[in-house]
């Protein structure tokens, strides 16, 4: 007897059923056939020992390559052989012998099996299931008749009773193979099975329970689940809950979900969870050498809370420094459950000040569907405003570098992450993508025969911004990470504020922040690591960079192609989790790496 959530235990307590009951029914019935013997003259274990099949009598090709096992069990090759016929439909079928003869070289085994008549599936008989309805469990479990039952359809069709059965508020269904019989005047023989169907209770979630000192609310953990409080517990799936569970990040560790009924009807969810800390703080500091020969520091600081409330809600800020005075400011926050529903919602802004040259303010919102913890899908849609500095006012190659400009975008972006672990993955994939197109609004100082004067043009431009990581496994605790970094813009004409950058420990290693910029930029990177813990390893890298600057007021068109290499770690530290690297390009010594270090503190 079994339920939804021990399936596989109903799996092969069927075959024992069909297989080995009906076997004994008809070996009990007919006495065709003699009772099995067996010698075994030897303990040798040559491996080129030659085996021979007979099947009622007569030689047979092996259904498998001959075993390679010692002599002294090879009754185990003639098991194997009678439980891939009893698959087959021949449930009857029995080892009879097994003979080995070691006085030749090499041994010798022969293996006698009596097949038996091949049963097909003559009468399926079905009680119970008045929650479904009898015809409808009739009709579920309509098998062939006339042909072999196998193991795979009687599974998946009773698997289909029990999702029916989910649906519609009846988790705790069972199916019950009664009786098993086979009818020998028949030829060939049928199988005959009876089958009862217990829907048992019709049950409502009454409350989910989780472990005292939990910050998680119950209430997130049913729209995880697709339950609701109060509802009949319809689709109720224990293995999908927890993998959900899993899948959102915000806890260590997720147990398997039990259910408790009461004798109202209504049902006790019990989750053992635990939570992770409500939040990191993380540190990137970086060492860039000087052609002077004196290095400068740069350093990011970002703090993300996460399960903000218990409902699974992100806030993330982060406050980058870089060199030449320009600092960048991303403030965000994440709801995945807007009202209730699968609805994510995300609001974000991010402001740029580049020393005296500009400053630059984004507004972006998005909205979309976010079903399952590991995608989603949105609309989006930004203002972006950018302000020219005093430096941003001089006049270049005839006009001004920074124009006025306001910007509106709208578009679509995709996110996906399917990661067996998400601080040092093994296999999966991850991919953030965005797509998007607009229009520009500028105005900017242009010299025309010496005379000065404003310009105001609206450009229609497009943009693509992708990321992307595989993770593959090769040896033990080795794996290949392959990514894919892509930012393109199209415009009708160009100024330097619009320009993708690249260089620095986030985009291209090797290579000082922000060193290029392009309508284009392009990444690919390899990664061999070896991990040495849960949470540690060890990596080298190749970053392969490209770029295609376009012709504007302060730059000149240009293409370029830039490889990066280098060696790191991450591990473990009583503070946190910490990375280093070190990288170069191959123009440089060794002497010119850039070293970066990070440190992530849980708060």
């Amino acid at each position: 007897m079994a339920g939804r959530t021990n399936i596989h235990r109903l799996y092969f307590t069927l075959r024992a059923v069909l297989l080995l009951a009906s076997g004994c029914l008809y070996v009990f019935m007919s006495s065709a056939y003699a009772s099995p013997s067996s010698a075994l003259h030897s303990t040798s274990r040559d491996t080129t020992t030659t085996w021979t099949l007979f099947v009622d009598g007569a030689e047979t090709e092996w259904p498998t390559p001959p075993p390679n096992i010692p002599v002294d069990s090879a009754g185990i090759a003639g098991t194997q052989v009678v439980e891939s016929m009893r698959k087959d439909g021949f449930y009857t079928a029995r080892l009879d012998s097994v003979i080995a003869d070691t006085g030749t070289t090499p041994p010798e085994i022969a293996v006698y099996v009596r097949r038996g008549p091949e049963v097909v599936l003559g009468t399926v008989l079905v009680s119970g299931g008045d929650s479904l309805g009898r015809g409808r469990v009739q009709s579920m479990l309509d098998i062939p008749t006339g042909r072999p039952l196998t193991e795979d359809q009687l599974h998946a069709r009773i698997n289909r009773i029990l999702t029916a059965h989910e649906e519609i508020g009846y988790p705790l269904a069972e199916v019950r193979i009664d009786s098993v019989w086979i009818d020998e005047s028949k030829r060939p023989p049928e199988l005959g099975i009876g089958v009862t169907v217990e829907s048992g209770p019709q049950l409502w979630l009454k409350r989910i329970v989780l472990p005292p000192g939990t910050r998680t609310s119950p209430r997130f953990v049913a729209r995880l689940g697709g339950l609701q409080l109060g509802d009949p517990l319809r689709n109720y799936d224990p293995v999908g809950l927890r993998e959900s569970l899993q899948q959102t990040a915000v806890f260590d560790s997720v147990g398997t979900p039990r259910l408790r009924t009461d004798a109202d009807g209504g049902a006790t969810l019990f989750v053992p969870v635990r939570d992770m800390s409500p939040g990191t703080f993380d540190i990137l500091l970086g060492y860039l050498p000087g052609s002077d020969g004196e290095g400068q520091l740069i350093g990011t600081g970002r703090l993300a809370l996460r399960n903000v409330f218990g409902a699974g809600r992100q806030l993330r800020l982060s406050l980058d420094r870089r060199p030449e005075q320009v600092s960048l400011l991303d403030v965000r926050g994440i709801d995945p459950f807007v009202a209730g529903r699968p609805i994510r919602v995300e609001l974000a802004f991010k402001g740029e000040q580049r020393d005296s040259t500009f400053s630059e303010r984004a507004y972006r919102a998005s909205v979309g569907l976010q079903p399952k913890p590991t995608w989603s899908l949105s609309l989006t849609g930004s203002r972006e405003v950018l302000r020219p500095g005093q430096g941003g006012t001089t006049i270049v190659r005839g006009e001004q570098q920074i124009p006025r400009a306001t910007s509106l975008f709208y578009g679509l972006s995709a996110q996906i992450q399917k990661l067996n672990d998400r601080q040092n993955p093994r296999r999966g994939v991850e991919a953030d993508i965005l797509v998007e197109q607009g229009r520009k609004r500028r105005s900017l100082r242009q010299v025309v025969d010496a005379d000065t004067i404003a310009q105001s043009k609206t450009l229609r431009q497009e943009r693509i911004i992708t990321t992307a990581r595989l993770y593959v496994p090769t040896f033990k605790r080795q794996v290949v990470a392959l990514g894919v970094d892509a930012q393109l813009l199209r415009s009708d004409e160009y100024d330097g504020s619009d320009l993708f950058q690249l260089g620095g420990s986030q985009s291209l290693r090797g290579y000082d922040e922000d060193r290029y910029a392009g309508r284009i930029t392009l990444r690919s990177l390899v990664e061999y690591r070896v991990q040495i813990d849960p949470s540690s390893y060890a990596f080298a890298f190749l970053d392969l960079g490209f770029v295609d600057t376009p012709d504007t007021a302060e730059l000149n068109e240009a293409q370029r192609v830039l490889p990066g290499y280098g060696v790191g770690l991450q591990f473990g530290t009583p503070l946190g989790l910490a990375n280093v690297s070190y990288a170069l390009q191959p123009s440089e010594s060794p002497a010119q790496g850039r070293v970066h270090l990070g440190l992530s503190f849980g708060l």
